[in-house]
């Protein structure tokens, strides 16, 4: 069964994924019903989760959008200038809508050329002239900063580093989906998402970043659910593991590296982790493609959120 969720951001926030999420929920877990139950909790998703969960996506008029998939891009010789250029915005699209998803889905859309010779492109999204009405709401709306940080020296007031961080302020309600595979633990994950409410997510907790609201959501995303496959697009980004085909898949690479929580220890560096971005289009030999991976004794999560495709390139 798969769910959904509204968040809506009430202040300056670090970049939020799938990880974000969990982590967050690992904590308020922790919290609820102890670090032995949390142990056991993660020891037991390793072999058999309980839940998959996406990275947020924006809402536009709750209507739900989608990281455009990395289709095949088809080259076509003779191309003039002006053909070219007529790509640009598509290829630097971040998102597409619920109707061009389905077609994806479908094979109705299997290359980037299909994709940019049947729909319309506005800023970051691809849709169906139909859907919008008013091309203005269309526009996606952020407010990015960079705050500069000052550490200093408490014992000779000396400073010690300065540094550069990336926030953003998100008017934009985005979801997120969650999948149960045990449909009995639902009631504990909503249970923990009001902690995360109070706690908040990400980074910058300390200074008021993170303040968010999660509330279910009500969406028509049944068709998400009726079509199994090997061949998907992922809404969370991935740690490759041995189910991952590299050579049957379409993804793209991403480096990430963090601290854990220092809300209630000391924040310690975690190792740097390559991800398969989301929208890759990832081809899987058994039930599961990603991990949730132990190092340092902490957990970094990596797991599929997959969209099965009706069809692949072989």
């Amino acid at each position: 069964m798969i769910k959904a969720y509204k968040i809506r951001y009430l202040s300056f926030h670090t970049e939020i994924k799938s990880y974000t999420i969990f982590g967050a929920f690992c904590w308020a877990y922790r919290f609820l019903y102890g670090n032995n139950q949390l142990i056991e909790f993660l020891e037991t998703f390793s072999k058999n989760p309980k839940f998959l969960i996406s990275s947020p996506f924006p809402l536009l008029k709750d209507k739900p959008l989608f990281p455009k998939p990395l289709l095949k891009l088809e080259t076509e010789e003779n191309l003039s200038i002006i053909d070219k250029l007529k790509r640009k915005p598509y290829k630097k699209a971040s998102f597409i809508t619920i109707n061009v998803l389905k077609d994806i889905i479908d094979g109705n859309i299997k290359t980037q050329n299909d994709l940019m010779k049947t729909y319309n492109v506005k800023g970051s999204i691809i849709y169906k002239s139909e859907e919008f009405q008013n091309k203005e709401e269309i526009l996606l709306k952020y407010h990015n900063i960079i705050q500069t940080h000052n550490l200093i020296n408490r014992y000779n007031n000396i400073t010690e580093n300065l540094y550069f961080e990336n926030g953003r302020f998100t008017p934009q309600e985005h979801y997120f989906l969650v999948q149960f595979c045990d449909l009995e633990f639902q009631s504990k994950f909503e249970e923990a998402l009001k902690f995360i409410e109070d706690l908040g997510i990400g980074g910058n907790k300390n200074i008021g970043w993170g303040k968010i609201e999660i509330e279910p959501l009500n969406l028509d995303i049944s068709f998400l659910q009726n079509h199994q496959s090997n061949f998907f697009i992922t809404l969370s980004p991935i740690i490759p593991d041995k189910n991952l085909v590299a050579n049957k898949s379409y993804y793209n690479l991403r480096t990430f590296q963090s601290y854990t929580e220092g809300t209630f220890s000391d924040g310690i560096l975690k190792n740097k982790i390559i991800y398969l971005e989301e929208g890759s289009l990832i081809y899987k030999e058994n039930s599961y493609a990603g991990i949730l991976k132990k190092m340092k004794n902490i957990y970094q999560y990596g797991l599929e959120f997959p969209i099965y495709l009706r069809w692949n390139y072989e």
